[in-house]
């Protein structure tokens, strides 16, 4: 049922504004405070409050997807063709199953419905959970469709692949460096040097180290370029995927499978997470009620990006929200592991070229330059890997050292709630090693065992000034355990370790460590710890609560306090026995001096291990990074130091036609990012040009307030990074191989109005990608509109850049708007009688957050005449309301006089600092004489 309310005078209905009566309706009476209101029907609609049958606006996942008939009757909707609804849906839903269901009639949802004027309760708008249905707003003859996950098709796909590359030429250079002092040995120094040229997707990767002991060496120097799933490099390359076997350098070259380019990898190698939203919303994601990801999707059935969660199995709660209002709220298993290539994909490489000595390699005499020493090994590889179903990977490799081969393989298994990896390598010379590492999670209880064997024949194992490959350098077994649970409201840890060598004695240690939070009513946080450790030289146990507390808004404070008791320390090492106090503070505060953070801390404690007290200060700034820190030490077995560290990194980096010289987090790939001050024309301009009579500012002195600092804040996905101010540059680094979406949000309150639409950027190694952002100055503008007459321009409509406002009874309106914009002033019938230069109403070199410039009057031409007036109050806060106009009854005599101060005021030789500008003075001067002649 639908009910219309229309409040009519009985018995006319209506009557027109000349004053003649409506065809067939009878006149109002003349006496209309004796008429009768009743609530009928709107005329011609007297027959709709049982059915409507019209054409309803349907909208579906926040789209509208045209208009079709239906009927809405007693509550139950009915479409008059749903397949036709069905076939405008799209692709991801079953056709025929949607058709059926939207064939009967369906509840109308009137409690889902929002009111107009009601506050939004949750669930306004929206069905609840996996709810198919309908919600009609008979209003405005529009509904709301929505299908539960049975109507749906999983559009689960493979992953997207990164788009072409953004940047032409660019260079990222970083430089890294630490100086060191430690007690009475002299100072080292060293430092890390990372070049990277790119053109596109083809790169020049180098990178340097410094020392005071080697001086510059080449760590690795290759070029390389990236398509269509293949890497080729050509250089000096080092090898890290090694599973067992020691890593190697070689000059020569690589040519193999690349799927680093896959967006979306984690949609084949984990557990897809799948949700069905009503309408966009923020998406959260949380593992043991943590965030760990969080980025908005639109509505309908979305596959969630789950690169950002880590490794295991494990559950997962997924919210969805709109503002305060919660769409979705699940709790979902989930399973994620990493390094397997694409299903019926394998991947290969295939490497040639000559071994380079390692620099790790030193003795007497030993002086390496700048490239390492080539040592005549011809080295091949080639390796590949597998899929094997959905969770196992298989991989092998081979590679041949002059005369000695060496094999690896390896099996990744990922079943459910165990993660497992086994490996193994063996040499022609008789070497071998084999791995085995295993995590299980059951309920809350996790298991992790990681165990190797090593094995090396003594005859296999070269002198010191062999420099031939060592795929293993010494024989060795290893095995550690853990178990993790949650027992009484905290975490109880058991660890054991075991190794054993032919070089070296046995070791072993196994403990029992149980942490939990605790509530401390002066404290922000604490943490209960307490566990026993026995190892082959001693055995520990200990107790202690740490807490931190805030100081202040940008000083926090952390204390620790307990006891330890040590037994059988050492022989031969000394040490404390026996019980030792527990104790550290720390207090940490933190700064912005500038553009730049810094955060200062100190502190002191001690232990069964000994004594110390440190100071260290670090700065962050758009340039660079750097800190500096001292520590004093006493060691328990008698011995102490006083030591030194400095730490720094910047760089620079070039590409888009600009460049950046120093910065804050350098990585393989930048953004620069540019945000303009575009300002407006200066006031000499404005009032060169204007016409006599129609301009006037305001002495500069007036308005000359300080701005309000403000900016942007630099978001990258939706997350916040960096500070930006107008008419700066920043260089954001980012993780190479990514598609990101970079935005400005505004932080301070700017005093400036940007086109912040997001930018979408692809970025490979090298890459430098330049964007630009226009910030054009707004001001808010206070005045009074008048007629020609000079009375109050009520209901008049203001104009300025993107904002209007429409002036009160009185004629005042308050309008921002760019100061390189245009104000306009229409009258009630939309005619334009104002058309100004904002800059050419005020003085833009000093604007202050409310700029009062007095009334503006309309003219039959379309021009105006501002008539600013003397302020009453402070500078800047004038009254415009008590003030004569420009034309009201003024003394000639003091008029001319007027005109005279104003004219001496600007003869050469006689202006002064503080002076009105010229400009203005003869403006004024003119205005005066114009109107007082």
């Amino acid at each position: 049922m639908i009910a219309f309310a229309h409040i009519a005078v009985a018995p006319a209905l209506a009557q027109t504004a000349a004053g003649k009566p409506v065809s067939g309706d009878p006149q109002l009476p003349r006496n209309a405070s004796s008429a009768k209101l009743q609530a009928l029907p709107p005329a011609g609609f007297e027959g709709l409050d049982n059915a409507v049958s019209t054409e309803f606006d349907v909208v579906f996942q926040d789209r509208s997807i045209g208009a079709f008939r239906a009927t809405f009757k007693d509550g139950q909707f009915s479409f008059d063709d749903p397949a036709a609804v069905a076939k405008a849906l799209g692709s991801g839903i079953d056709t025929a199953a949607v058709t059926a269901f939207l064939s009967r009639p369906l509840a109308g949802n009137e409690q889902f419905r929002c009111r107009p004027g009601v506050v939004l309760a949750a669930g306004c708008g929206t069905l609840p959970g996996d709810t198919a249905g309908v919600i009609v707003n008979p209003e405005s003859f529009s509904v709301s469709l929505f299908l539960s996950r049975q109507y749906l098709i999983s559009m689960i796909t493979g992953p997207r692949m990164l788009g072409p590359a953004m940047s032409g030429p660019s260079l990222i250079q970083t430089a890294r460096f630490s100086v060191a002092k430690d007690g009475s040995t002299g100072a080292s120094y060293g430092g890390t040097f990372d070049t990277l040229a790119s053109f596109g997707q083809t790169s020049i990767v180098a990178q340097t180290t410094l020392s005071n002991t080697q001086s510059f060496q080449a760590q690795q120097i290759y070029a390389q370029h990236i398509w269509s799933n293949r890497r080729a490099a050509l250089g000096m390359l080092q090898d890290y995927q090694s599973l067992v076997f020691s890593s190697y350098r070689l000059v020569g070259g690589e040519f193999g499978s690349f799927y680093g380019t896959m967006l979306d990898a984690t949609n084949d190698t984990a557990t897809p997470l799948e949700v069905l939203l009503p309408q966009r919303a923020q998406v959260e994601i949380y593992r043991n009620e943590v965030l760990v990801t969080a980025a908005r999707y639109d509505a309908g059935l979305q596959l969630l990006n789950t690169a950002a969660l880590p490794e295991g199995s494990y559950t997962v709660r997924i919210v969805a929200r709109d503002g305060d209002r919660v769409l979705l709220d699940q709790t979902r298993t989930f399973s994620k592991i990493s390094n397997l290539v694409p299903p019926g994909k394998t991947a290969f490489r295939i490497r040639a070229g000559e071994r380079v000595e390692d620099n790790f390699v030193t003795g007497e005499g030993f002086s390496p330059g700048f490239l390492p020493k080539r040592t005549g090994e011809l080295i091949v590889s080639a390796s590949a890997q597998r899929r094997l179903g959905n969770a196992m990977a298989g991989s092998v490799t081979v590679s041949s050292f002059a005369s000695r081969v060496y094999g690896e393989s390896s099996l990744q298994v990922f079943r459910g709630k165990i993660n497992g990896l086994a490996g193994a390598g063996v040499g022609s010379d008789g070497t071998y090693s084999a791995l085995v590492s295993a995590n299980l999670q059951i309920q809350h209880i996790s298991f992790y065992l990681s165990a190797r064997t090593t094995k090396v024949p003594q005859k296999a194992l070269p002198s010191l000034t062999d420099d031939r490959y060592r795929a293993f350098f010494r024989s060795q077994d290893t095995l550690f355990g853990s178990v993790q649970a949650q027992v009484l409201g905290g975490s109880l840890g058991l660890t054991g370790s075991y190794s054993r060598s032919p070089d070296f004695p046995e070791r072993y240690a196994v403990g029992v460590q149980y942490n939990r939070s605790v509530n401390l009513p002066w404290a922000a946080g604490a943490l209960l710890s307490t566990g026993v450790t026995k190892s082959d030289y001693d055995t520990r146990f200990g107790i202690s609560v740490s807490f931190f507390k805030r100081v202040d808004r940008k000083t926090t404070a952390s204390f620790t306090g307990g006891a330890s008791y040590v037994t059988n320390s050492e022989p031969g090492v000394g040490g404390r026995t026996g019980f030792s106090p527990v104790g550290e503070a720390i207090l940490s505060r933190r700064e912005q001096v500038g553009p730049v953070d810094v955060v200062g801390e100190g502190g002191a404690g001690t232990d069964a291990d000994g004594d110390r007290a440190f100071g260290r200060i670090r700065a962050l700034s758009p340039y660079g990074t750097g800190d500096a820190g001292v520590q004093w030490q006493q060691r328990a077995f008698g011995t102490s130091n006083l030591s030194y560290l400095l730490n720094g990194q910047t760089g620079f980096a070039i590409g888009g036609g600009g460049v950046k010289i120093g910065m804050r987090d350098p990585a393989e790939s930048m953004v620069m990012l540019d945000l303009t001050d575009v300002r407006a024309p200066t006031n000499e301009k404005s009032a060169g040009q204007a016409t006599s009579g129609t301009n006037t500012t305001t002495d500069p002195s007036e308005n000359s307030g300080t701005v309000a600092a403000g900016g942007y804040r630099v978001t990258i996905d939706g997350r916040p990074y960096d500070y930006i101010e107008p008419g700066r540059r920043i260089a954001l680094g980012l993780p190479a191989f990514k598609e990101y979406s970079i935005g400005l949000k505004p932080e301070g309150a700017p005093q400036f109005d940007i086109e912040a639409t997001r930018r979408k950027v692809t970025v490979y190694p090298g890459n430098v990608v330049r964007l630009r952002f226009e910030a054009r100055r707004v001001i808010s503008l206070f005045g009074q509109a008048l007629a020609e007459d000079g009375t109050p321009l009520a209901g008049a409509r203001v104009e300025a850049g993107t904002d209007y406002a429409v002036a009160d009874d009185h004629g005042y309106f308050t309008i921002t708007a760019p100061l390189s914009s245009q104000l306009t002033v229409r009258r009630s019938d939309g005619t334009a009688c104002v058309e100004r230069e904002i800059a050419s109403l005020i003085d833009s070199k000093a604007p202050s957050l409310l700029y009062r410039f007095g009334k503006i009057r309309c003219e039959t031409t379309g021009k105006a005449t501002s008539q600013n007036t003397a302020p009453d109050g402070p500078a800047g806060n004038r009254s415009p309301s008590s003030v004569p106009t420009a034309n009201a009854d003024v003394d000639p005599v003091r008029a001319k006089q007027v005109i005279k101060a104003l004219t001496d005021a600007n003869s050469p030789g006689t202006a002064q600092p503080d002076a009105p500008h010229s400009g203005l003075a003869l403006l004024v001067a003119r205005e005066f004489e114009r109107q007082f002649q």
